[in-house]
C-alpha cells in the first residue's frame, strides 16, 4: 500500500479530498486552526494520502498562540490515522514528520492528548517516549437553561465584595500587564497549567497567546474584587461559533474558601448568557476536586477525559 505526506490547508482542503470533504479532518476544522494562528504562530498540517487519492490520515505540529497555547518552546502535536487504514505506518511516518517539523524549529518538547477511553492512542505514545502528566476532562454547560438565581453571593464579605471585569479599568498596557501578571500568579496553582510563565512578558505577544489569537473582550475578562484588591479571576474566550470557553478560574491563596471561585464562575456564565451563547465548555484536571465540585454545583456535564503526555527532547 503506497501513500504519501502532502501539506494541507485551507487552500488546497478541497483539491487534496474532494468536495464531500472527510471524517478524519474537516474542512471548519481547517478554517478553525487558520483564523486561530497569528504570525507568531508556528504551524505544519501534513495529510497522508494514497495513491488512489484517498485521505487516510492528518498530523500536526503547533507551538505559539494556538488553542491551547504551548508553553514556550513545546510542541503540541497530533496524529491520526483512519480506523480501517491503522497498523501499515502510516501514523509512525506521520509521527516522525510532525515531530522532525518541531525539532527543526527549536522544540525541547512534544506533547499530545488522547482519550483516556483510547487505548491503543495511548500505547503508540507511549512506545515513543511519551509520558504522562496530566489527566483532565471536558464538560459542557447548557447556558440557556442556567438560572443563576439559585446560586447566592458571598454573605460573609458583603460590600466588600465587589464582580466587575477588566472592561472596568482604564484600556492601557499598565492595567493589561496587572492583569497578565495576575493571571500568571494563579496559573501557577492551576494542576496541569502551572509552570507558564514567561521569563520576559510582551505584552502584545502575551494577548495574543492568552486569546488563541482571537481578539480580546475585556468584558469576558471576570474578577472579584476584596477590598478593591483583586481576588479570583474567570477568563473566557469566544469560539468561531459563538459559544464561549471557560480557559481559566483561579482564586488568589489567601482569598480561598470564601465560595469565589463559585462567584466569578456564575458571573461568566451570566455574561456569556448575554452575548447569546447556547454553551459554555471547560477543561480541568481529574485532580483539581475543588473546581471539578463547582463546575458539577453549576450544572456542568462532565465528558470522558483526556490524557496530557509529554516528551523531553534531548539539547
Amino acid at each position: 500500500m503506497k501513500f504519501g505526506l502532502v501539506p494541507l490547508t485551507l487552500d488546497n482542503y478541497k483539491e487534496i479530498i474532494g468536495e464531500n470533504g472527510s471524517k478524519i479532518v474537516s474542512e471548519e476544522e481547517v478554517l478553525y486552526h487558520e483564523n486561530l494562528r497569528t504570525s507568531d504562530t508556528v504551524f505544519h498540517r501534513v495529510a497522508a494520502v494514497t495513491s488512489e487519492g484517498q485521505l487516510v490520515g492528518d498530523g500536526l505540529a503547533v507551538t505559539g498562540p494556538f488553542d491551547p497555547t504551548p508553553k514556550e518552546g513545546h510542541f503540541e502535536i497530533r496524529v491520526r490515522v483512519a480506523e480501517e487504514w491503522r497498523n501499515n505506518g502510516i501514523g509512525t511516518v506521520i509521527y516522525q514528520e510532525v515531530s522532525r517539523f518541531a525539532t527543526e524549529h527549536a522544540a525541547t518538547a512534544l506533547q499530545v492528548t488522547v482519550r483516556d477511553t483510547c487505548s491503543h492512542c495511548l500505547s503508540f505514545a507511549e512506545r515513543r517516549g511519551f509520558e504522562i502528566y496530566n489527566h483532565s476532562f471536558g464538560s459542557t454547560l447548557n447556558i440557556k437553561s442556567f438560572d443563576s438565581s439559585q446560586f447566592a453571593q458571598v454573605p460573609s464579605l458583603g460590600h466588600r465584595l465587589r464582580i466587575v471585569s477588566l472592561a472596568d479599568y482604564p484600556h492601557t498596557d499598565e492595567w493589561f500587564q496587572r492583569f497578565v501578571e495576575f493571571y500568571y500568579e494563579l496559573v501557577e496553582d492551576v494542576p496541569g497549567m502551572g509552570g507558564m510563565t514567561p521569563s520576559v512578558l510582551d505584552l502584545e505577544k502575551e494577548k495574543r497567546k492568552l486569546t488563541g489569537g482571537q481578539p480580546l473582550d475585556p468584558h469576558a475578562v471576570i474578577i472579584a474584587t476584596v477590598d478593591d484588591q483583586w481576588a479570583a479571576l474567570s477568563f473566557l474566550i469566544r469560539t468561531p461559533d459563538g459559544n464561549y470557553v471557560n480557559a481559566m478560574t483561579g482564586v488568589r491563596r489567601q482569598y480561598r474558601g470564601l465560595r469565589l471561585g463559585l462567584a466569578v464562575k456564575r458571573a461568566a456564565v451570566d455574561y456569556a448568557k448575554r452575548q447569546g451563547a447556547n454553551r459554555l465548555r471547560t477543561y480541568n484536571a481529574s485532580i483539581n476536586k475543588p473546581m471539578l465540585a463547582i463546575n458539577e454545583k453549576l450544572g456542568y456535564q462532565r465528558e470522558s477525559g483526556v490524557f496530557a503526555l509529554r516528551k523531553i527532547l534531548a539539547n
